[in-house]
């Protein structure tokens, strides 16, 4: 599916209806395919709900393969502080995949940051 890179809407409600309809899914296709109620999907649409729930959002992030960021942004949301820590977004964004190898990864991605936290010391 192709995505802008940044938001063209310019509210949550009209970002997320956007993607919807160029998902060609209808409210109900995708209150089945994210377990989201279609009354809450329609109330987002309709920027009728102030705070959504992380999870909502990353479930409907997923399923119309959208940007995190993207929609961060649109919230107004600092990112770098709002952002859950790495093992519970592994667990939102791969909860098919055993908590073994998401803690293996977290451990993984932890040890590649700390060897170039260290290399970019170290240069001129």
């Amino acid at each position: 599916m192709d995505q802008p890179s940044a938001p063209s809407a310019s509210t949550l409600g009209s970002f997320l209806k956007q993607a919807r309809e160029r998902a060609q899914l209808s409210l109900s296709d995708l209150s089945e395919i994210t377990c989201v109620p279609r009354n809450t999907i329609h109330r987002l649409e309709r920027d009728e709900v102030l705070h959504p729930s992380i999870f909502v959002l990353l479930a409907l992030v997923n399923a119309l393969e959208l940007k995190t960021l993207d929609v961060l942004a649109l919230l107004g949301v600092d990112q770098a502080a709002q952002l859950p820590d790495l093992a519970t977004y592994l667990q939102i964004k791969y909860p098919q995949v055993p908590e073994a190898a998401r803690t293996e990864a977290q451990r993984r991605l932890e040890e590649i940051l700390h060897k170039h936290e260290h290399s970019n010391k170290n240069a001129p």
